[in-house]
C-alpha cells in the first residue's frame, strides 16, 4: 500500500526529496520526504489511503464525479473524457485511490 500512496503523493504534485537534500533532517523527522507543492520546505505528506479529506483536498479534479457504493466500490467518472474507472476496498479513501490509479493508468494508454 505504500507503493499506492506515492503514486497518489506524485499525482498530487508532490516531489520525493533527493538523498542530498534529506541528509540534514534524517535526524529529525523522518516522514519528511516529500515537497508539497506549495512549499519549498520538506515535510510529513498526506495519508491518502487513510483520509478521505486528504483525497479530496489533493486528487480529485473537477471535472470528476465521484460516487461510493456498498460493498466498498468506488466510481470516477471524468465529465469530460468520459472515461470511468473503479476502485474496489472495504476503506473508501483505498477504494477512492485504487479508482484514481485506474484513472492515471487508463491516461497512460
Amino acid at each position: 500500500m505504500d507503493k499506492l500512496n506515492e503514486t497518489m503523493l506524485e499525482f498530487a504534485g508532490f516531489r520525493k526529496a533527493d538523498i542530498k537534500e534529506r541528509h540534514y533532517f534524517l535526524m529529525g523527522e523522518r516522514h519528511a520526504k516529500w515537497y508539497n507543492p506549495n512549499s519549498y520546505s520538506p515535510g510529513k505528506p498526506p495519508d491518502f489511503l487513510h483520509s478521505l479529506d486528504a483525497c479530496f483536498k489533493w486528487l480529485v479534479k473537477d471535472t470528476w464525479e465521484v460516487s461510493f457504493f456498498t460493498e466498498g466500490v468506488c466510481i470516477i467518472v471524468d465529465k469530460e473524457t468520459r472515461k470511468f474507472s473503479r476502485g474496489v476496498d472495504t476503506i473508501k479513501a483505498i477504494a477512492l485511490c485504487l479508482a484514481i490509479e485506474n484513472m492515471i493508468n487508463q491516461k497512460g494508454e
